[in-house]
């Protein structure tokens, strides 16, 4: 019975391991677990201690993520068939609640519920995180929104997926403030439920617009790459063209975002971004370029030479193998 119950462990292991690989990483994932990929991956498993060792590590770490983003995605679920107030409904003393317009920013419906599938992992990372932080939550016409409890201004936030975590303390607490506290001139006595960024609708409807846009982008970086594709295409963008250089915020409009006039259109490095970026990449990449720096001074013969019970890229050694034992790799 044990055998059994294990021989249909090692069966579904493959469907698992693939459906987690294109939770993660969407058509990219795909393409990893495709069956030709992964003999060949295991293939250097069964030759090369370092790469079984990398595959294991790798494997936990998609279970783990995936399990994460499942979850996320429940909470997103969750969060959507559960009763909430409409973001700055209008909540009297006595306890009124009064929905003001929707803002009119939703794109079309086929593609509305496509990008919502798409990002509902991420967003649900989001919900989780505004509850761990005991932030409150309002839905909008296609956004949903954190914020700190009670209503208050806010300065701004971050996105995750549809998500909108208003997390940023207003840039002038003392002047942003109307009579009642919550961002708006000129509101007459209630509170406005919400973060209450902007001080117009005009303003509103721009700004939404430029979030709406940003769930674009993190719906087709998912469809590509996973959840985690856009931030990372974001946060290497920001180091060569920050602010209003950077090409998504640029895509969703600088000035909805309220941004200024980007100056040109030519990089302009934060060298503490870049260096780090790129010493990031070395260490990723560092037993490649290595494997590539013997190539280059040894010729194709290194290619393929490897030390015992290591493949030619985790053997060590810049200018030829390192070790007393170097033999070609088996093909196959």
């Amino acid at each position: 019975m044990g055998g059994r119950f294990r021989r249909s462990v090692e069966r579904m292991r493959p469907f698992a391991s693939g459906l987690g690989s294109i939770l993660c990483f969407g058509i990219a994932g795909l393409i990893w677990s495709m069956p030709s990929l992964r003999s060949r991956r295991l293939r250097r498993a069964a030759s090369c201690s370092v790469c079984a060792f990398h595959q294991r590590v790798r494997g936990i770490a998609v279970v783990v993520v995936a399990v994460l983003l499942v979850a996320g995605a429940g909470a997103r679920a969750l969060e959507a068939f559960s009763p909430h107030i409409v973001c700055h409904s209008h909540i009297t003393a006595d306890g009124r609640i009064k929905p003001e317009p929707y803002l009119k920013i939703s794109p079309p419906a086929p593609w509305n519920i496509t990008r919502n599938f798409l990002v509902a992992p991420i967003s649900g990372v989001g919900v989780l995180t505004g509850r761990s932080l005991e932030m409150e939550s309002c839905s909008g016409p296609s956004l949903w929104v954190m914020f700190w409890h009670p209503p208050r201004t806010s300065g701004g936030g971050t996105m995750l997926g549809d998500v909108f975590l208003a997390w940023m303390p207003p840039v002038d607490p003392a002047g942003a403030l109307s009579v009642n506290g919550y961002g708006i001139a000129d509101e007459g006595q209630y509170v406005r439920y919400g973060p209450n960024i902007s001080q117009t609708r005009t303003e509103e409807v721009k700004l939404a617009s430029h979030e709406s846009r940003h769930v674009d982008q993190w719906a087709v970086g998912s469809l590509l790459a996973g959840p985690f594709a856009f931030p990372a295409a974001y946060i290497i963008d920001g180091a060569l063209f920050p602010s209003s250089r950077n090409h998504f915020e640029r895509a969703a409009g600088l000035s909805s975002g309220a941004y200024p006039p980007a100056p040109d259109n030519w990089p302009a490095p934060r060298w503490p971004d870049t260096a780090a970026i790129v010493i990031i990449a070395l260490l990723i990449f560092r037993r490649r370029l290595r494997w590539l720096t013997r190539v280059a001074v040894g010729g194709r013969v290194h290619a393929r030479a490897h030390a015992p019970m290591r493949c030619p890229v985790h053997t060590r050694g810049w200018s030829q193998p390192a070790g007393p034992s170097r033999v070609p790799l088996a093909r196959g």
